[in-house]
């Protein structure tokens, strides 16, 4: 039900009560906030159905102390703690104080799924996506400027009549990733020992095997290939690849080659057999059996759904 009267003296500890709603776009993004001058809905556990997994959780914690038990583990945060979250990580609220304001964005995985299409793959989006939670803290300027940007978000998701709506709210999604991505840059910067491990060779190693995916993923698919490149050993390589993606060279080419088929297929200019084309598979069916594996339905499942979510 929907607080019209704005009463903050709510019991945010019951332990019925978890989140203040104020937005919401179905499969995309989600937006909570008990800021004043937000009409919020109670959400209860009961209730807690499409958002049981979002892929990612960003927490902008403006006032008060608030408690999460991630994983078993229980932490406190403080006012100006920006928090991220990722997917498939349990948490809850054990403790908040009654000054607690804060506001958070659970992104859907189809969303994210556009921002790595659009940012391509760097080691900052893999360290936030990989990590179960991190955390920095933000100075008076970026808390302001990042409120700014829940706000632009949050008004955005109303004007669904706007002719560029799904463009503008992607592109303000990416703005919001990209953030992301910038505060934790700049928080390993200001860290010396977060800062030797990304002047680290390792970190070199791994951007170049990025870059030579990027150029040759469509004809290449094994580790031999990148390892020579680089000129380390094909075990060398996948030790890397398990520090910063958290699995293995051949997993994370895999991950990249099937990205790139979803993209192709998410375009729907191409059919099964010009990406099977594209992307240097000797067979249709190997192609079939190949993307399958990896994602568990087939090519032509895949392609008709995308089309059904876009006449939608």
């Amino acid at each position: 039900m929907m607080n019209e009267n704005m009463d903050y003296t709510l019991n945010a500890n019951e332990s019925h009560f978890i989140k203040h709603s104020v937005g919401n776009i179905p499969g995309c993004v989600h937006l909570y906030s008990n800021c004043p001058g937000m009409k919020w809905t109670s959400i209860y556990k009961k209730d807690n159905i499409e958002t049981k997994k979002p892929s990612f959780i960003i927490i902008l914690l403006k006032e008060g102390t608030m408690k999460l038990n991630v994983k078993g583990v229980e932490e406190t945060f403080l006012s100006g703690d920006f928090i991220t979250l990722v997917k498939n990580c349990s948490y809850n609220a054990t403790y908040l104080s009654d000054d607690f304001q804060y506001m958070a964005i659970e992104f859907h995985e189809s969303s994210i799924s556009k921002v790595r299409d659009t940012l391509g793959i760097s080691i900052n989006l893999f360290r936030i996506e990989n990590e179960e939670r991190l955390v920095c803290k933000l100075d008076d300027l970026t808390m302001s400027y990042c409120e700014n940007l829940f706000m632009t978000l949050w008004k955005w998701i109303f004007k669904i009549h706007h002719v560029y709506y799904s463009q503008i709210i992607q592109h303000l999604i990416n703005l919001c990733i990209i953030n992301v991505i910038s505060l934790y840059n700049q928080d390993c910067i200001n860290n010396f020992d977060d800062k030797k491990k990304i002047l680290s060779r390792q970190n070199v190693i791994f951007e170049r095997f990025i870059k030579l995916l990027d150029q040759h993923c469509d004809t290449h698919r094994d580790v031999q290939f990148y390892a020579s490149k680089i000129d380390v050993t094909s075990k060398y390589l996948s030790s890397v690849t398990t520090t910063y993606y958290g699995k293995c060279a051949s997993a994370m080419i895999a991950d990249y080659v099937i990205n790139r088929i979803k993209k192709l297929m998410d375009e729907q200019t191409y059919s099964i057999v010009q990406i099977c084309d594209i992307m240097n598979f000797k067979s249709q069916s190997f192609f079939g059996r190949y993307f399958k594996r990896l994602t568990g339905i087939s090519p032509k499942s895949y392609m008709a759904s995308r089309s059904r979510n876009n006449k939608t």
